[in-house]
């Protein structure tokens, strides 16, 4: 799995139109939502499989671990990325919101739908028009969306729902996540970790798999192993030479690590890459 950084106040939301093309497992600290226009898609949300159908509206809240498997299905789809930067003093309102579904169905009959169905609908065709103040109508019709979904789901959280969505919680983490994702070769410990992250070692440990759904090491691991796969299908590099190349200090741990994740040894996928 991979994770995407939080999108700063340079690009402080995301939103187009595609084909919900196939992408592979990963996690982000933003809101996420897709909304499908036409078609048909399967998703992968903490691990659970969820079919998305015209009509219907994907949310993603921080975090969510999610997937889209290769599929004969297709589906045209408005997607939208946004968070801190985007909302400002506001995000406190969303983050504060309890989604209980994953996968909602909007029903025109619903007067709380039908404007909803109608502000994600004019904003496909914003995104298709291209006009010269599209920027601007785009983000109008975004904050419109956002306060639709308050109205639809809003309500007082239980305080164990508020502490899983603090966001000095995530942010603290997403400096470990960093860590993981551009030092994954040097050594790291869950004590480094927890000193950059400010919270004792018991504590990080819990907060981490929290907010990440894994734990630290699992993480970390799988991160090892995604970057060894070049190495093992396009360079003649000695297994234990990848092994220390990604971060492992031992060969056979890297080995016993990479069976665990893929289902193979390094040796097994590297000949199975080459045929």
């Amino acid at each position: 799995m991979f994770y995407e950084r939080i999108h700063t106040s340079d690009r402080p939301y995301s939103l187009w139109l595609g084909s919900m093309s196939p992408f592979a497992e990963h996690r982000h600290g933003d809101f996420e939502l897709a909304y499908c226009y036409g078609g048909e898609f399967e998703v992968v949300v903490d691990r659970r499989m969820y079919n998305v159908h015209t009509g219907d509206l994907l949310i993603l809240s921080p975090m969510s671990s999610h997937e889209r498997p290769p599929s004969e299905k297709r589906a045209r789809t408005l997607t939208a990325i946004f968070g801190t930067s985007f909302l400002k003093f506001f995000y406190p309102t969303i983050s504060s919101v309890v989604f209980p579904e994953v996968v909602y169905s909007l029903d025109e009959n619903n007067p709380k739908h039908k404007r909803l169905i109608e502000l994600l609908n004019e904003t496909v065709d914003v995104c298709e028009a291209h006009g010269g103040v599209s920027s601007l109508h785009k983000t109008g019709n975004l904050y419109k969306i956002i306060g639709c979904l308050i109205d639809l789901f809003g309500k007082e959280p239980s305080v164990k729902e508020k502490n899983n969505k603090d966001m000095n919680k995530v942010q603290n983490i997403e400096k470990a996540l960093d860590m993981i994702y551009t030092g994954y070769m040097n050594d790291l410990t869950v004590e480094k970790m927890a000193e950059i992250t400010g919270y004792s070692k018991s504590n990080f440990c819990k907060i981490f798999k929290n907010i990440v759904g894994e734990s630290f090491h699992r993480v970390l691991n799988r991160h090892r192993v995604r970057n060894s796969y070049d190495l093992l299908s396009a360079t003649s590099m000695q297994v234990g030479a990848v092994a220390q190349a990604v971060g492992f200090s031992e060969v056979k741990t890297f080995c016993r690590v990479f069976r665990e994740i893929t289902g193979m040894t390094p040796g097994e996928y590297r000949k199975r890459i080459k045929l």
